[in-house]
């Protein structure tokens, strides 16, 4: 089965029947999160929303699921999300490391340890999708990124992998991606 493609920020249109006069929900199902949509059209044959804006680095398969007013599900489709630009930098599959921290989306992190003298990248792996961090600061002994903003309802595993100019991962650090509660400053040294 072939997916449609959909991209970062994309207002997509659904077509059916039976979705009603009462507007109900459009949820995108990604790396185990369900992430809501901004519905900007509801009618009983189609619906319209704009997807959420995420950094993903590759295309990662996702759903799309209208549900009515009442939690129902009324049409789901099978997609490929991406971001609508140039390929973005490619990562190894993230490891599994002994320890977990718990972070938020949008929190400001800082990472010690030996990651190179030239700036990398900082990624956020949950289910298989590589979502990119805004690197604030890179020396040779630390980075400091701030992870990219997502709206989650419960916490997710995931992986923040610290990627040097040359693309190896540098570290790997096992993480608990939890509703945001607050702006706090993680460490792990």
């Amino acid at each position: 089965m072939e997916l449609t493609d959909v991209y970062s920020g994309q207002e997509i249109a659904l077509e059916g029947t039976g979705f009603g006069a009462t507007p109900g929900s459009i949820v995108l199902k990604i790396g185990g999160m369900s992430l809501g949509t901004q519905v900007t059209r509801w009618e009983d044959a189609i619906a319209t929303a704009q997807l959420p804006t995420l950094p993903v680095t590759e295309p990662v398969p996702a759903e799309i699921v209208v549900m009515g007013p009442t939690g129902e599900v009324l049409n789901t489709l099978g997609v490929r999300y991406s971001v609508n630009t140039a390929t973005a930098p490619v990562a190894s599959a993230p490891a599994t490391a002994p320890e977990s921290v718990v972070v938020n989306p949008g929190q400001t992190i800082s990472i010690d340890g030996q990651i190179g003298q030239q700036p990398g990248t900082v990624l956020l792996v949950i289910g298989g999708m590589k979502l990119q961090a805004n690197v604030e600061n890179w020396t040779p002994e630390q980075t400091t990124a701030v992870l990219p903003s997502l709206q989650i309802s419960e916490p997710v595993d995931g992986v923040i992998q610290i990627l040097t100019a040359e693309q190896t991962v540098a570290d790997e650090i096992a993480v608990v991606v939890a509703p945001a509660t607050g702006k706090t400053v993680a460490s792990r040294q």
